[in-house]
């Protein structure tokens, strides 16, 4: 039986922080990494991929919704034979899901898909920011079932949430979720065993989602038109329709990776191996109209409208 790690948490809390983590501190072992991402281009994976050649990526929605779970039952029936080396098989396989993700259907879907035969889940772990936690998890279902899901919570970003906000983190998972095992965490690291053989005690449960989430609309600018400044400029008085915006910008020297989300940019020289830039951006329906006429009025489209 091979151990499927699971790794949620909503946009920008810091999955893909954690899963380089992981990776680094696990060379020596076996393991398959899963990217999947709402974003309709495939920034994460193509991050991950620098660190190991075992990812796959599924980009465009939830591996956990109708429209890919087909895709992604597909590809974990070849995960075995995928990655064996040498004649020696995987020893785990570690998914990052996408920020929308509900995870609670993923043992229903192994179980009926008889994947259960192959695998097994070791263990849940949700990601849970205090910028957006608090803020957004009575709107926003996904994020609540996270939490539920977990039995490992990394509160993570303590060094930037005031302890206002981390009470109030705490306060809420306490709530959801008061058996799982809390963790605070800068950057993700966590320590956590992707070796923990033992299966996910959680037992909480759900349904696919449909393919279309009426919380969230995607947005992808290719080439954008706009230097980091100027894409700070434009954001800013948009920043509260935003959930997550991320991609690449080409500077006059390099192309740097950008991403803004509730807690703020990050902004870094971009991995030798991209190719050119783009923007991922994931937004509140209700403020398309906002967003679009923003982005315009600042040339951010460039030729690509």
């Amino acid at each position: 039986m091979i151990p499927i790690v699971l790794i949620t948490g909503f946009l920008g809390s810091g999955k893909t922080t954690l899963l380089k983590n992981l990776i680094a501190t696990n060379r020596n072992r076996r393991f398959a990494y899963i990217v999947n991402e709402f974003s309709p281009i495939d920034i994460d994976g193509e991050l991950i991929r620098s660190e190991t050649a075992r990812v796959v990526s599924i980009p465009g929605g939830s591996i956990f919704c109708k429209c890919l779970v087909t895709r992604f039952i597909d590809l974990l029936k070849q995960i075995p034979e995928r990655f064996c080396e040498d004649g020696q098989e995987i020893e785990g396989v570690v998914i990052e899901a996408s920020g929308i993700a509900d995870p609670r259907v993923v043992r229903q879907l192994l179980r009926e898909t008889r994947l259960d035969n192959a695998f097994f889940v070791s263990q849940i772990v949700a990601i849970a920011d205090p910028f957006t936690l608090p803020k957004l998890h009575q709107t926003l279902p996904s994020i609540r079932a996270q939490i539920e899901a977990a039995d490992t919570i990394l509160i993570n970003k303590t060094d930037l949430a005031t302890p206002e906000a981390l009470t109030q983190t705490e306060a809420l998972i306490q709530e959801i979720n008061p058996n799982a095992q809390h963790i605070h965490t800068t950057y993700c690291r966590s320590g956590i065993d992707l070796l923990d053989s033992q299966h996910s005690r959680r037992e909480a449960t759900g349904t696919l989602a449909d393919c279309s989430d009426p919380h969230f609309f995607r947005l992808h600018i290719p080439h954008p038109a706009a230097t980091v400044e100027q894409l700070k400029s434009a954001v800013l008085p948009i920043s509260d329709a935003i959930y997550r915006l991320k991609g690449f910008i080409q500077t006059e020297d390099d192309l740097v990776s950008v991403d803004f989300s509730g807690s703020g940019w990050q902004i870094e020289k971009a991995q030798a191996h991209i190719q050119y830039p783009e923007l991922a951006v994931i937004y509140r329906p209700e403020d398309r109209d906002r967003i679009m006429a923003r982005f315009r009025e600042t040339g951010i489209f460039g030729h690509s409208k």
